[in-house]
């Protein structure tokens, strides 16, 4: 589904919040969670529903227009939605959005059921993903190179509800059917009877996992929710609450157990005794009696600092139990500290650092920051990522105009990045908007970036020189921009993994190629000899 921001209407830019429903722009000091739980945006949220006639499409109506929660857009009038849902982006969003990992396979559409070797590509001992033999499809699923080249070959979808996947560059992949189909015959395939009678039986299956044990379904939701699969929203302060009382439950039971043991040991102690000395037998279980107790009251200290140890979770240092937007507001402010992504609806905490997402109550959050493997990981990111202002990294700047709508420009004659993304200016539909400044761009695009409020914030920007053959740049904590393909990254692990993906290096490459050309000696005066091979490279 889509996340919690878009699903109550919030748009986000680098650094600022609007909620689409209430029509107001958040406060500096207030969280997103904490705007999605105040009672007036619930009552915004509960009068404008989704659309009747684009429910399935994610589109609600909001003060400023219409939103697409599914694409995190704005439309002004009812036509513009009706171009929008039948188009590729809007239907691949949707399509993706609602995909939902189950037992042995994946749901799609909330409708169909895919079974698990379908999904993993796996037909007759071959993983058509990878493109490569495997002797065992089970320990091939776990694989990392598996799961990587799995979570870079996204599925794709069409107007029909059909799910496949390119694979191999030229081929496609029907998931409902686990068969390989070329471009042209792929579109026949989904008419065909066959695949129609598959689909259905996979519409079966999903009715028979939607419906079957639903015992153990409640069990495995609540499993989802402890690993924030689920989009529902989660009473925080009801499980904290319920979770001290556990703890309470769970001192005095582990009590108890003790001392009925200790009961038991002494009863059996005393029945052991010779019963021929009513006198010894008195004064050997009065022995026994005191050091019982003293044994007692020593497995009561074990336990206590079990329990505050690591086998029961102690309660936060404070005694008293905060009021909700108290507890939250302790925890994000604890959060924002140490430099983690606090997430109150989804119940979780993301540790950029260890790229490790937990529990977001305040005692597991202090847990994990005072750990020692925590702290070594923190000083190691520390000392990697070495940043220097754009305005120092620059030392040559070559504006490359090609005439033909791509400008470029290249850096310190090594970094060909494209115009736009050198100004973090990105292209969506028919929207064009500057990412930096957060501002929509009506007019030129070249007059933008020669602004003296862009020019600022773009010299402000670091460079990650510790990357020397990448030209990174870190906009804030958290956030990072790839010049070469004009793509933002919201963690490190997200950074890493655009970096060896192969569009990017296929990009990569080809920058390297104009710059290459762009910067010989017999070229360089010669414009219409550059630009001609310029058109030659990317043609």
């Amino acid at each position: 589904m889509a996340n919690e921001n878009q699903k109550n209407c919030i748009i986000t830019a680098i650094s600022h919040s609007f909620c689409l429903l209430c029509d107001e722009c958040l406060k500096e000091n207030e969280t997103i969670e904490l705007h999605n739980e105040c009672n007036s945006h619930k009552r915004n949220l509960k009068l404008n529903t989704l659309l009747e006639k684009y429910k399935d499409n994610g589109i609600r109506q909001v003060k400023k227009g219409f939103y697409c929660e599914f694409c995190d857009i704005l439309f002004a009038t009812k036509q513009a939605i009706n171009r929008h849902v039948t188009e590729v982006t809007h239907i691949n969003n949707k399509g993706l959005l609602l995909l939902k990992k189950v037992e042995n396979g994946v749901v799609a559409f909330n409708t169909i059921f895919i079974e698990d070797k379908a999904w993993h590509g796996l037909i007759d001992n071959t993983c058509i993903i990878c493109n490569i033999d495997i002797p065992d499809e089970n320990s091939h699923k776990n694989n990392s190179s598996h799961i990587f080249n799995l979570i870079q070959n996204k599925p794709e979808f069409n107007e029909n509800d059909e799910i496949f996947r390119k694979v191999d560059g030229e081929f496609y992949n029907c998931l409902v059917c686990n068969s390989i189909f070329s471009k042209d015959t792929l579109s026949m395939h989904f008419k065909n009877e066959c695949h129609i009678e598959k689909y259905s039986k996979c519409k079966e299956l999903y009715s028979q996992v939607n419906t079957s044990n639903p015992k153990k379904r409640s069990k495995n939701d609540a499993t989802d929710n402890e690993r924030n699969i689920p989009n529902t929203m989660q009473d925080t302060l009801l499980n904290l609450k319920n979770e001290l009382n556990a703890k309470e439950s769970n001192k005095i039971t582990l009590k108890n157990e003790e001392s009925m043991n200790m009961n038991k040991e002494f009863t059996k102690t005393t029945k052991n005794k010779k019963e021929t000395d009513p006198i010894k037998l008195y004064d050997e279980s009065k022995k026994d009696n005191v050091s019982l107790s003293e044994k007692i009251e020593e497995n009561h200290k074990n336990i206590s600092s079990k329990v505050e140890g690591k086998s029961i979770e102690q309660e936060p240092s404070q005694s008293k139990l905060h009021e909700p937007h108290e507890a939250i507001e302790i925890a994000y402010k604890f959060a924002k500290k140490n430099g983690l992504k606090y997430s109150y609806g989804k119940r979780n905490a993301y540790f950029n650092v260890c790229d490790e997402r937990i529990s977001s109550s305040l005692k597991k959050m202090e847990d994990h920051v005072s750990n020692a493997v925590h702290k070594e990981k923190f000083l190691k990111s520390q000392q990697k990522t070495v940043t220097i202002p754009l305005k120092e990294f620059i030392k040559t700047e070559i504006l490359i105009e090609t005439g033909f709508g791509t400008n470029f420009v290249i850096l310190n004659k090594r970094f060909c990045i494209v115009f736009s993304s050198f100004h973090m200016i990105t292209h969506n539909e028919n929207t064009v908007r500057c990412q930096l400044c957060e501002t929509n761009i009506v007019l030129s695009l070249e007059l933008h970036a020669d602004t003296q409020h862009h020019r600022t914030l773009l010299n402000k920007t670091e460079v990650i020189v510790s990357r020397e053959n990448e030209f990174i740049r870190k906009i804030r904590d958290g956030i990072y921009h790839c010049g070469f393909c004009n793509i933002f990254a919201s963690t490190r692990k997200e950074l890493q993994n655009h970096l060896m993906a192969i569009s990017h290096r296929e990009i990569k490459s080809q920058a390297i190629r104009i710059s290459n050309y762009v910067l010989l000696d017999q070229v360089k005066n010669d414009k219409v000899k550059r630009i001609t091979m310029l058109n030659n490279i990317l043609l």
